[in-house]
This record gives structure tokens, sequence and C-alpha cells, in this order.
């Protein structure tokens, strides 16, 4: 979890510790409901584990680089994230709703350790899709809604570029744009 962390929060910068938190949310609430059922911590049900954080990370990897593409295209910071997030949701419910279908299938036609790591891997999607993807979106827009990090540069771990190098950028798109001949 450390590693996946310092990753985020260098590639990401204040939005990688949103990001991490809400992974470590949601790996301790995994670890919470599957002690409360009763599972057993093996080899198998830990590598299920790492595997649903996985899908977490990619989860957050998809929000973001939305977001980011969002603020590149000049938009203000609240925007981009509400895009961003509105972009990014398909893609979180159908790797989470894949995983889910794949793991069930795995938890009904399995036998020995097979069902364990299915259950495993069946509890962390929906845990990833419901606490994972709505605590960091609750999260996010709590920090682009305040003044503090409204104002912060590298909040999604790019530069802010200003409203004259946007302008450029979009001249240089259009002039490509229409520079083709038929």
């Amino acid at each position: 979890i450390l590693l996946l962390a310092i990753s985020l929060i260098l590639m990401y910068g204040y939005s990688g510790i949103v990001s991490s938190v809400s992974i470590l949310v949601g790996s301790l609430i995994q670890v919470l409901i599957f002690s409360f059922l009763g599972f057993e911590f093996t080899p198998v049900t830990i590598a299920a584990v790492s595997l649903t954080m996985i899908l977490a990370a990619f989860v957050q990897y998809n929000y973001f680089e939305r977001i980011k593409s969002e603020l590149k295209k000049g938009r203000g910071i609240a925007k981009s994230n509400s895009e961003g997030y509105r972009k990014s949701f398909v893609v979180t419910l159908d790797s989470s709703a894949v995983v889910f279908i794949a793991s069930l299938f795995a938890f009904i036609f399995g036998k020995g350790m097979i069902r364990p790591s299915a259950g495993v891997s069946l509890i962390g999607s929906l845990v990833v899709f419901l606490i994972v993807n709505y605590l960091s979106k609750w999260m996010m827009y709590w920090m682009v809604t305040a003044p503090y990090f409204n104002k912060k540069e590298n909040t999604f771990g790019i530069k802010a570029i200003s409203d004259k190098e946007v302008k450029k950028l979009n001249e240089k798109i259009f002039v490509n744009k229409n520079s083709y001949k038929k």
C-alpha cells in the first residue's frame, strides 16, 4: 500500500493523497468485512485483496487522467473535476462489474482455494466501486471547492496554464486541423 501511495502522490500531487486515503479506507473496510464474515487470510486471499487494490488504483488513475485532460482543455478546476468524474464513471462501473461477474462465477463453480479467493474478489469489487469511487469523489469535491487547494497549481499533478497559453494551444489545434487540403 505504501509503494502505491507514494507513486500516486508523485504522479498526482494533492490528488494522490486523496487517492491514497481512499484506497487505504477501502482496503481497511475490506479487511473488516472479511474478518466479520470469518474469511481466513491465506496467501490466495491476500492475492485477491491485492487484485482489488490494483482495481482501485486503476479506477483512481482513470479518474485523475480524465480530470487532467479536462484541465488541459482550459476548464476550471471544479468543472474539470465534475466532467472527469462523469467521463470516468462508465469505465469504473465496467471494470468493477467485470471483476464482480467473473468472481461470482468462480465462487459458484470453483472448488478448493478458488472459492475464498473469488469471495474476496467479489466483495472487493463492490467495495472498490462503492467506497473508493464515491469516497474519492466526495474528497475531491471538498478539495476543489476549498479556497486553499483551488489556488494550487499542482493539485492534479500538472501546472496551471494561463488563458493566454490556452488561447495559443487552441490556435495551434485549429490551424493544424484546417491545414489539410483535399
